[in-house]
């Protein structure tokens, strides 16, 4: 599993736990990855956040100490895919 997807999952669980609820334990699954996000009850900071997700990380992961310069890039990847439309060609015209 792309870690930057569990990140990107987590991050923005974690926005939302923290702006909902103040002092709570979010826990899902994703492939098979338990993962849980705690928030202290004081604090509605992302820098108070923690990440549990073993297949992850060993350790708890806190937000305030992520690095997330160099994950964007200068070029545009979003690249249209759908092939262009199909010239019909025009019928002969009839012998006269």
């Amino acid at each position: 599993m792309n870690k930057l997807t569990i990140a990107a999952t987590a991050l923005f669980l974690a926005s939302t736990a923290a702006a909902h609820a103040g002092g709570n334990t979010i826990s899902f699954q994703i492939e098979g990855q338990h993962i849980r996000i705690e928030t202290p009850r004081n604090c509605a900071s992302l820098n108070c956040v923690t990440i549990v997700a073993p297949g992850l990380s060993d350790k708890p992961i806190k937000l305030n100490n992520i690095n997330l310069k160099g994950l964007g890039g200068s070029k545009d990847d979003d690249v249209d895919t759908t092939p262009a439309p199909a010239t019909t060609a025009q019928p002969a015209p009839a012998p006269v």
